[in-house]
């Protein structure tokens, strides 16, 4: 028999239901040349209905079964359950996925396990994606973090260290964080960054020697920029790049956290469960400041400073890290080198496997994979998954699954170091919805008892604004546009003016870099940035606040923003969407928010419909060659269905949901079917598809269609 025919047939004999028909025509084959052509091609037909499917040799009940079930052992359907021991999370996790491809699903799986069994964790939440989890039975026990906040914050000062540290322990430790940090924000320069680090160390003894033991780095860049230090003249040259360091760790949320006089230590977070929200971190490089300090502080100050357990097999804590390829391997490798010892699991998600350093991704005991895009990743993952690379007629290489995993299908790759060690499928199905969820009031009186107990004043944490240092008066609001700076005032118009526009936009459209005016409103509480997942760093957009509209309002300024606008994440893929169907495809009437059943009309600035009271509206009505399409964004925060059912019953030729994420694409396909089911006319009228497939599906099929 022809090599790869055998190798087709051991394939798929791997799927129970094929073993018998295979098994025959491979038996025919061999024994009856007259009709081995036949069999041939009979193997080969079925290798070819079978190319789209994902066919791995799995793993029997007994070798997949674990303390915490997270899925079903998948091949072409669910076979049994899928599971991990608890002491595996000892070896560690890793869960890798393109954006949307279902991290937080598969996460999520493995959480709700933890908080159930009660397994102290710290859960370092990119963007809130895990909030549910407060309103769920098994979160009650978890406590909840917003670093950034006033309502939950989580003050941490990074070059506070443990109390029985000697000065050369404490000048050690302060050292080793300065040289991650640096590492970071200075990445390209060497003497730069030797040189900052050599003068924050100056500083922080010069602090110690005056008694000064627990200091901020506001203390650090105030001491920096005067003259209590002499400085040689090649240490002013490092002082300018020093300040603008100092002045990234003491400004904005971040500065918040850092330069707080209270102290929440990481120790306190290993008594319970905790969630850490960084969300109000917007840059990337904030979040991976915050994670790798506080990682660094708990290992150095607390467990390290401990006695190792006795036993390697207890877990006594896990850690949670989204996106870890933000974070620098100096502090994380280490970390991840001797959490064992102290009972700590490590469990982390990436988009992108490449950027993992090979000592964590190589050394987990489970590692499971969803879609991938790039070249580099696939390569990468197939490698740690040891997926075969073996091309076969029609159902071409195992490496080749992970790119052709449909995104949000629910279908993972797994690869553990035991039990089973060979790459099979699993499938994850997400949560159940969350009938009622808790409320901020209810969340904020559970904090507060939390705050209490750990003899925090939460008074003293409150954001501090340009208005609060205005003596403590009553200031009108005209008041409060005269004292904002020239720059302030024109980014908080153009914001009025522009709802939907990312900052390259505004800072081309202003002419000027607007970083400062930026923060003077966040400060002054006038504009709230919100961060759009897009890709890696995700889109920044300004939103504007009720005080800021109750100001422009007051110094009649006209504010173009809708008032049935919707979250940042909905506006932008509205907007993105709305630009391309008119500039790049050049369809008809586009229009946002447009009211079922009236004229299109002219549109107005960033393709909003003329305002009318009343009336069902459709995120963006399109028209192509007479034909009317209606795209309705979801992030799961509507009711999907009703926005579908209202547009077909309107006339719609063709109704598109947009999905923002792939959680919700699968909710609403699920919920479709059933229309089917039920009779409604739905096929070629109803399409479910994922924001970042949106604009190809719109150019490679719509524009075809219609």
């Amino acid at each position: 028999m022809d090599p790869q025919l055998i190798s087709i047939v051991e394939k798929l004999k791997l799927v129970p239901e094929l073993r018998p028909e295979v098994s025959a025509l491979a038996h025919l084959y061999l024994t009856s040349p007259r009709n081995n052509k036949m069999a041939a091609k009979a193997i080969l037909h079925l290798a070819e209905c079978y190319r789209d499917a994902i066919i791995l040799e799995y793993p029997q009940p007994r070798q997949s079964v674990g303390d915490y079930p997270i899925g079903s052992v998948h091949c072409l359907h669910d076979r049994h359950s899928f599971g991990l021991h608890r002491q595996e999370l000892l070896r560690h996790l890793g869960i890798y996925a393109m954006t949307g491809g279902g991290k937080s699903v598969a996460l999520d799986s493995v959480l709700q396990n933890l908080l159930r069994d009660g397994v102290p964790c710290i859960i370092f939440d990119w963007d809130g994606s895990h909030k549910h989890f407060l309103s769920r039975p098994e979160g009650r026990n978890l406590s909840f973090f917003s670093p950034g906040s006033k309502d939950f914050p989580l003050p941490f000062n990074p070059n506070k260290t443990s109390e029985n540290f000697s000065v050369q322990q404490q000048l050690s430790y302060l050292n080793a964080l300065y040289y991650s940090m640096t590492e970071r924000h200075l990445p390209n320069e060497t003497l730069n960054r030797e040189g900052v680090r050599f003068l924050l160390l100056k500083l922080a003894q010069h602090l110690i020697q005056q008694g000064e033991i627990y200091f901020t780095f506001s203390q650090l860049r105030q001491l920096a920029a005067g003259d209590q230090v002499e400085l040689s003249q090649r240490e002013n040259e490092w002082r300018i790049t020093l300040l603008n360091f100092l002045t990234r760790l003491t400004t904005g949320p971040l500065g918040q956290v850092f330069n707080s006089q209270a102290h929440l230590s990481p120790e306190k977070l290993l008594e319970g469960q905790s969630l850490i929200d960084l969300s109000g971190l917007i840059h990337p490089i904030e979040k991976a400041d915050f994670i790798e300090s506080f990682l660094f502080n708990l290992y150095e100050c607390y467990l390290k400073q401990g006695q190792p357990i006795g036993s390697p097999q207890a877990l006594r804590l896990v850690v949670v890290i989204e996106e870890i390829h933000h974070i620098g391997n100096s502090v994380l490798s280490v970390f991840f080198r001797e959490m064992r010892k102290w009972g700590a699991g490590l469990i982390f998600t990436a988009q992108h496997p490449s950027l993992v350093d090979r000592q964590i991704r190589g050394n987990c005991f489970c590692s499971i994979s969803q879609n991938l895009e790039s070249p580099e990743d696939i390569e990468t993952m197939g490698n740690t998954l040891l997926l075969k690379r073996n091309q076969l007629p029609y159902l071409g290489d195992e490496i080749s699954y992970l790119s052709r995993i449909p995104a949000g299908s629910g279908l993972y790759i797994v690869k553990m170091q035991g039990r089973f060690t060979k790459p099979f499928c699993v499938h994850i199905q997400g949560l159940e919805e969350i009938s009622e969820q808790m409320t901020d009031e209810a969340l904020k009186r559970k904090m507060q008892i939390y705050f209490i107990n750990s003899g925090i004043d939460l008074a003293s944490l409150a954001e501090q604004s340009i208005l609060a240092n205005l003596q403590g008066q009553e200031v009108g609001e005209g008041e409060i546009f005269e004292h904002l700076s020239s720059a302030a005032k024109r980014l908080l118009t153009d914001v009025a003016q522009h709802p939907s526009s990312k900052l390259t936009d505004r800072y081309e459209r202003l002419n000027f870099n607007a970083d400062s005016a930026k923060k003077e409103l966040i400060e002054t509480g006038l504009i709230e940035p919100e961060v759009v997942p897009n890709g890696r760093a995700g889109i920044v957009l300004l939103r504007l606040t009720d005080k800021a509209r109750e100001l422009l309002v007051a110094v009649h300024q006209p504010i173009e923003e809708p008032p049935f606008g919707d979250s940042a994440e909905h506006e932008w893929a509205k907007r993105e969407l709305a630009w391309y169907l008119d500039k790049a495809l050049g369809w008809q009437h586009v229009r946002m928010e447009h009211v079922i059943g009236s004229d299109p009309g002219p549109k107005k600035i960033d393709y909003w419909s003329p305002p009318l009271p009343e009336g069902d509206r459709v995120d963006i009505h399109a028209e192509k060659n007479g034909k009317k399409v209606a795209f309705e964004i979801e992030t799961g925060k509507s009711h999907f269905m009703k926005n579908i059912l209202k547009c077909l019953k309107a006339g719609y030729d063709v109704v598109v949901s947009v999905a923002t994420n792939a959680e919700v694409k699968a909710k609403i396909k699920k919920r479709v079917e059933r229309l089917a089911e039920a009779g409604v006319k739905v096929e070629s009228r109803v399409f479910v598809v994922h924001q970042g497939e949106a604009q190809d599906f719109a150019k490679g099929y719509l524009d075809v269609m219609l």
